[in-house]
């Protein structure tokens, strides 16, 4: 079970505790306590065993009292390009020309 804590008057969502060894108002009063809130102002909607594994990629909004599920966390991120043969030759040729130059300085 997972457990997500929000802001009733904008639907913010506070904390978003996905998997907990607590009981759901337990961690709901330590986070009552700890950043000095009303308890009035605040909801909690359990996450079902259902939807752990979405809401751990997705962002967790808050509509109506009901949880939807935004864009990714962690979007996929490009794979770098491997540059071709004569870029890779290019390369290799202008690093030793600045090599040779280097040792031509005396650096």
């Amino acid at each position: 079970m997972g457990l997500v804590i929000y802001r009733k008057s904008d639907n913010k969502v506070e904390m978003e505790v996905i998997q907990y060894p607590l009981h759901d108002t337990e961690i709901f009063e330590k986070f009552i306590a700890n950043g000095g809130h009303k308890a009035t102002e605040f909801g909690t909607i359990e996450i079902t065993e259902d939807e752990i594994a979405t809401a751990m990629q997705k962002e967790i909004i808050i509509v109506d009292g009901q949880i939807t599920f935004g864009e990714d966390r962690n979007p996929v991120v490009p794979e770098p390009l491997i540059p071709s043969e004569a870029d890779a030759l290019t390369d290799y040729i202008v690093d030793v020309d600045y090599r040779v130059t280097m040792i031509e300085l005396g650096l």
